[in-house]
């Protein structure tokens, strides 16, 4: 039970777990008591605030929420609700050899009845004092090592925000909202070297050492959140992984771990001061920031949308970018260590399951604040000036193959309309369902949660003038709760593009369109396929340790041409001590593969990112040649940027 004192009253709130009648009890001299994640079965919510005074009785009102999974799939899962019950409890003597700590005088216990709506007895409760946190946790840290130049450099550890005179920490923060936060001591960090990762990590990379750092079932027993500290994240100051994928056998990691970069640098503009041109890691008061926002979001918390927003779980890019906001400030002076009421409210009484690692999955769009037992959400308010049209890239796809489906997003105003930087799926922006012949909706997003991004003026997106549009692309494969396209049949994708305004409202529209899964000529395979959760992610992330997943679709000449990119992608970028491979990654694609705009894209930046011994390889000249024809023959599909810089490889 949590019991905070606010204004003379006391909120209540408090979660039930299973534990054997024979086991042993937890013992009140230990502090808060933590329970294994598997056992967790009841949140208690009260309606009411009693008076935070004991005289006669403490009695108040609540209501058990039963948490139920339905499946092993931790986003399969329903609240049950019962009650009104109520609880009337007096002061009384603790069991004997119950030794409760003194709170903060002389020990607190209380014990009563519960009765139901038609005031008969349904139980017994009993509270007694253990300390004045409400819950606790604790923070494993792990730094690189960096030989750079003949020398050696760390990622910084985010401490604190390094303001002597209004000094933030992880425990004064977490304090504020009841939290006793336990940190590693200096000579407990972890440290490793880059192993040929360079400076920049992608999220395989970062996906598979998190998971190196993780002991074994250590997310079901402990609250234990993993900070990773790198020089370099592509395109991000920082970013919290969700569960990436659904199935427990294979990840489980939902919500447990976020990572910084110390290395990237902050703006070199005058609204930036004192982190100016700055590495992340040398300019403490955003460094901090960011740190404390990822492991926010690994604690359930999703972004501050308000108006002016410059508390903790605000994106970057809007302190960056909201001269409203302290007007005169800068940046640094502009970020309050702290959390909103309305967020502290949540790491103080939503349910263990929502806010502990390892429980409910991280997402805005399949799970956002109202799906818990404590407060409202809200709609979709739908952009009159902007229209979504959505077309798959084949009509007809064999069952067992990613689907690619293109989406175009069209200002029909007379005035330019402002946009995220990025619409792209792993932006967060894009969420959407599959319906098939069985009429059952299927749901899919980014497997991303949640970035914090460097720049939000990127194309697509940004400012779109009007009469123009955005065009981005998707691959499909499989979702939250399994395959999209589990068998043959005509299906619809519906997808949805959406964004925060200033004033924290969600806009923007809706588009659907239909694909037909065509029968596979190895039905086996297909299904392998399709039922392999480390398939979406070698389609999403790559990374080495995920290749084994698509060989079947590579070693089926009707599937082939559908894996070849992920593959070609996979090889295009080193990976730890691997070098990136383009030579080989460029002859995959003489061989006619399936790609979507924003695989062409990609492979154009790989190509323009590489030397120019790479460039003049003669293989990927051809494949230079190859998609300039190609983007000569078609029109609707490409985007008018992809286009141009594909026109500018050499070949």
């Amino acid at each position: 039970m949590r019991v905070q004192i606010k204004k003379g009253q006391a909120v209540i709130s408090g979660d039930l777990y299973d534990r054997p009648v024979s086991g042993k009890k937890p013992d009140p001299a230990e502090g808060i008591p933590i329970f294994p994640l598997d056992d967790y079965r009841f949140y208690i919510r009260t309606n009411e605030t009693p008076p935070a005074t004991i005289e006669s009785e403490l009695k108040f009102e609540l209501f058990l929420w039963e948490f139920k999974r339905t499946s092993p799939n931790p986003s399969d899962f329903k609240w049950v609700k019962t009650g009104p019950y109520t609880a009337r409890l007096s002061l009384d003597r603790p069991p004997q050899g119950e030794d409760f700590p003194a709170a903060p005088e002389a020990p607190l216990y209380l014990s009563g009845s519960v009765t139901d709506a038609n005031k008969q007895p349904t139980g017994k409760l009993t509270m007694g004092w253990v300390e004045e946190h409400l819950r606790r946790a604790r923070l494993k840290i792990a730094r690189v090592i960096l030989t750079e130049g003949g020398g050696t450099q760390k990622s910084e550890v985010p401490w604190n925000n390094g303001l002597n005179d209004t000094l933030a920490t992880w425990q004064t923060v977490f304090n504020e909202v009841g939290w006793n936060i336990k940190l590693p001591a200096p000579g407990e960090i972890t440290e490793f070297r880059q192993e040929g990762v360079g400076e920049e990590w992608d999220a395989g990379e970062l996906h598979k050492k998190l998971l190196d750092l993780r002991s074994e079932n250590e997310t079901k027993t402990d609250w234990c959140y993993h900070l990773l500290c790198v020089p370099k994240i592509v395109g991000n100051y920082g970013l919290m992984f969700d569960d990436v994928n659904t199935d427990f056998q294979f990840n489980e990691l939902p919500r447990e771990a976020a990572a910084v970069s110390s290395h990237i640098e902050y703006p070199d503009t005058p609204k930036w001061g004192t982190a100016r041109g700055k590495r992340c890691g040398e300019a403490l008061i955003p460094y901090f920031r960011t740190a404390l926002h990822e492991i926010g979001h690994a604690m359930g918390l999703l972004h501050d949308h308000q108006n002016n927003a410059r508390r903790i779980m605000t994106e970057t890019t809007v302190l960056d970018e909201d001269s409203a906001a302290e007007p005169g400030k800068t940046v640094p002076e502009r970020i309050l260590f702290s959390f909103t009421e309305a967020d502290a409210k949540r790491l103080r009484h939503m349910p263990d399951i929502w806010v502990r690692p390892g429980g409910m999955p991280f997402d805005e769009a399949s799970f956002p604040y109202s799906d818990a037992p404590i407060s409202a959400g809200d709609g979709l308010v739908e952009a009159d000036a902007l229209r979504l049209e959505v077309f798959p890239l084949l009509k007809e796809v064999p069952f067992g193959a990613p689907v690619r489906i293109n989406y175009r997003l069209a200002n029909t105003s007379c005035a330019k309309i402002n946009l995220p930087g990025d619409l792209s799926l792993k932006s967060g922006c894009v969420r959407g369902k599959v319906t098939g012949p069985d009429q059952v909706e299927r749901g899919f997003r980014s497997i991303f949660k949640c970035m914090d991004p460097l720049d939000s003026h990127g194309a697509p997106g940004g400012c779109l003038a009007p009469g123009k549009s955005a065009l981005d692309s998707m691959t499909l494969l499989r979702g939250r709760g399994g395959a999209l396209f589990p068998s043959q049949g005509d299906y619809v994708v519906a997808i949805e593009v959406s964004w925060r305004d200033r004033e924290g409202k969600r806009t923007g529209c809706v588009g659907k369109t239909s694909v037909k899964i065509t029968p596979a000529s190895r039905a086996d395979t297909a299904r392998k396929l399709c039922a392999d959760p480390r398939t979406l992610i070698a389609v999403a992330i790559r990374g080495d340790h995920f290749k084994d997943s698509i060989k079947p679709g590579l070693d089926d000449p009707e599937l082939r041409p559908h894996y070849v990119l992920t593959e070609a992608k996979r090889l295009a970028r080193r990976f730890f001590g691997r070098a990136a491979e383009l030579e080989q990654a460029c002859e995959l694609l003489l061989d006619n593969p399936v790609m979507s705009s924003a695989e062409i894209d990609w492979i154009a930046k790989a190509i323009e990112d590489s030397d120019t011994n790479a460039r003049q390889n003669p293989i990927v000249l051809e494949l230079c040649r190859r998609l300039k024809e190609k983007l000569r023959s078609v029109s609707d599909d490409v985007d008018d940027a992809v286009r141009e810089r594909v026109l500018k490889l050499p070949g």
